[in-house]
């Protein structure tokens, strides 16, 4: 039933209920806005004529297509590897981070520098996933071109780096040179989610 129907019908209950006279003044003053809003409310009044309720054993009734439901859950993908990690440089005692954001974009800091760019977590097929491993390649659009946790003072802009991911487990992983995952050199642990 629409809105021009239900008030329609709204306002004849009241009415044939009962006498407007005998009707406290506020209920009253109700009742005849109702009665006007009806009335000067004709396209209502036109969609609620136009919309014909198909009879309770015709198909027609099922084959009209639904508004979807709007829901508050939204699903997201998001890569594995998204989140801070951190990755201890031995000797020095200085940690470089490394901040993959969901959006294919990543942030490094190791000591003094910075750099940022973009990367693509991909996963092997599905007949070589027992054999390889995960690639993770970025390219590197900005370098702050500061000194390093290693010491090194090296402009990295426009590089791109191609590294093998070996999860040891959720919240450890290893750079490996190598889908075979026997050269991995460096050890990452999650910092945060």
């Amino acid at each position: 039933m629409r809105l021009y129907s239900f008030k329609k019908n709204l306002l004849n209950q009241f009415t044939a209920r009962s006498d407007m006279t005998s009707l406290k003044p506020r209920f009253a003053w109700m009742v005849t806005m109702m009665s006007f809003a009806i009335l000067l409310n004709p396209a209502a009044y036109a969609e609620d004529q136009s919309e014909t309720a198909p009879a309770a054993n015709s198909l027609e009734a099922f084959a009209r297509p639904k508004a979807p439901v709007k829901s508050d859950i939204e699903l997201v993908s998001r890569p594995l590897i998204a989140g801070l990690w951190g990755m201890m440089i031995p000797k020095v005692a200085c940690i470089e981070y490394y901040n993959f954001k969901e959006n294919g974009q990543f942030l490094v800091k190791s000591a003094s520098e910075w750099s940022l760019g973009k990367y693509v977590y991909q996963l092997p097929d599905m007949e070589v996933m027992t054999k390889s491993l995960p690639q993770l390649t970025m390219g590197i659009l900005y370098d702050s071109n500061a000194i390093d946790c290693s010491g090194n003072q090296i402009n990295q802009t426009g590089e791109v780096q191609q590294e093998f991911v070996k999860w040891i487990s959720p919240s450890h992983i290893q750079f490996c040179a190598a889908a075979d995952g026997k050269q991995c050199p460096l050890d990452l642990h999650r910092v945060l989610p």
